[in-house]
């Protein structure tokens, strides 16, 4: 047959019982039963282009929104409807079970700085304007930080919000 690459159906398995073994060294390792070490890096890589698995070392940094140690602060994913605006970021983050009072946060973008929403400032406190309008994309991050009464007595100093568009 020559050199062939193993097809999509055969990487996939190979895939899925490194998974598959990985886990129950884990679930033995817990009941008090050794049955091997876990792999060190636990990530792999698969190159198609030479059929070859590859080790990953890949280090958590503290910096990072999702293995990071930085506190007082939260990560939260909204999803929104496309025509959304400024004011439907509190509503979804009060169904995302963190109610934020819009009097007392204000809405930023950590990348550019630019503030969307400060209730100190007539000109920036439009709970109708459309996030669209604002050239916030799905997948984009925002921040929302605490002012006045809510950043003395609130226990997060900043959400870290990933806006997704339904």
């Amino acid at each position: 047959l020559g050199n062939k690459i193993a097809a999509i159906q055969t990487v996939s398995s190979i895939i899925s019982s490194i998974e598959s073994q990985e886990a129950l060294k884990l679930l033995f390792r817990i009941n008090g039963r050794n049955i091997g070490d876990p792999m060190d890096p636990p990530y792999v890589n698969y190159n198609g282009v030479y059929g070859q698995f590859d080790h990953l070392l890949v280090l958590k940094r503290d910096d990072c929104l999702a293995c990071g140690k930085i506190e007082g602060e939260e990560n939260v994913q909204l999803v929104v409807p496309f025509d959304a605006d400024v004011g439907y970021i509190f509503k979804a983050m009060e169904i995302s079970e963190h109610k934020l009072d819009p009097d007392l946060w204000m809405i930023t973008n950590p990348m550019t700085k630019e503030i969307y929403w400060n209730p100190y400032m007539p000109s920036l406190k439009d709970p109708n304007i459309k996030l669209t309008s604002l050239k916030i994309k799905s997948n984009d991050i925002i921040t929302l930080s605490p002012l006045g009464k809510a950043l003395a007595e609130s226990e997060i100093k900043k959400y870290n919000v990933v806006i997704a568009f339904m």
